[in-house]
């Protein structure tokens, strides 16, 4: 819906609450004499129905379901920091319900809030780490110079899918997924956004099929973090990141060059949403 379609249906709500709340007003001093309070329910429903369509059209359900729960999961594992950078409302342009919209119907049903690109990807190593074993990350020192792609510094909305990584992104080059994502616009996911959603979805899910290696290709979520290039002295893109989870290896983040393909190593689709 754009912004004019917008201040239309918000002008036509307001204008239905403004006659609403007058009948309100008439039948309430009638009920207060006749001690008959079931029409003023009746227009206190639609009221109030009135007013979830004028906060739907401001922020939508999910979007305000998704600032919720990243604020408490920020806050529940010690990064009250990236909580507080979090907005307390989330006003979507035209653009921005445009994405939202392309999301849902490409079957993107999870969202979360990332305060932005600049999120220190040391203090959220803890993130990966569990009762079975520490995450291996590969040569920390190098991946210090890891840089975010196609993201904001301020606030965005990461909009992913909760089922396997499509097979068609499987057994692709880094250069080939790339150029498949342009086709679908779609974006990958950075190194700090899968440190966050690889708990998000444990925590979930009671297990760890969100980025579970598999010997069969067709199970495996083993996935390239497209959206994060390593940099060398240059400031030149030099290596490219994939991860996974394995009962062997707990959670591993490696670095490999362009042509690295495999029938189990795909790319998990996102499609950010800028708020």
């Amino acid at each position: 819906m754009g912004g004019n379609e917008n201040c239309g249906k918000i002008l036509e709500t307001f204008t239905q609450l403004t006659w609403l709340q007058g009948e309100f007003d008439t039948e309430f001093a009638k009920a207060t004499k006749e001690k008959k309070f079931e029409r003023c329910r009746t227009i206190e429903s639609v009221i109030e129905n009135k007013l979830s369509e004028i906060r739907e059209i401001f922020m939508p359900k999910e979007v305000r379901e998704a600032l919720n729960a990243s604020r408490e999961f920020f806050a529940s594992h010690g990064l009250g920091d990236l909580a507080e950078r979090l907005p307390t409302k989330i006003h979507l342009d035209s653009e921005a319900r445009t994405q939202l919209e392309r999301a849902r119907e490409q079957g993107f049903d999870q969202y979360f809030v990332m305060p932005g690109a600049d999120v220190d990807a040391e203090q959220l190593i803890s993130l990966a780490t569990y009762d079975s074993g520490e995450p291996y990350i590969e040569d920390t020192a190098v991946f210090a110079s890891i840089k975010p792609t196609n993201r904001s510094e301020k606030p965005y909305l990461v909009c992913y899918s909760s089922k396997p990584i499509p097979q068609e992104t499987k057994n692709l080059t880094f250069p080939q997924t790339v150029e498949l994502f342009k086709k679908k616009g779609w974006n990958g996911l950075t190194y700090q956004e899968y440190l966050i959603l690889q708990k998000v979805e444990y925590e979930k899910n009671g297990n760890h099929s969100f980025d579970e290696f598999s010997g069969d290709a067709v199970k495996s979520n083993w996935t390239w973090l497209l959206d994060s290039q390593i940099l060398n002295y240059k400031g030149e893109p030099w290596d490219y990141l994939n991860a996974d989870w394995s009962s062997e290896a707990q959670v591993g983040v490696r670095s490999n060059d362009d042509t690295r393909q495999s029938l189990q190593l795909g790319t998990r689709p996102t499609i950010i949403v800028n708020i």
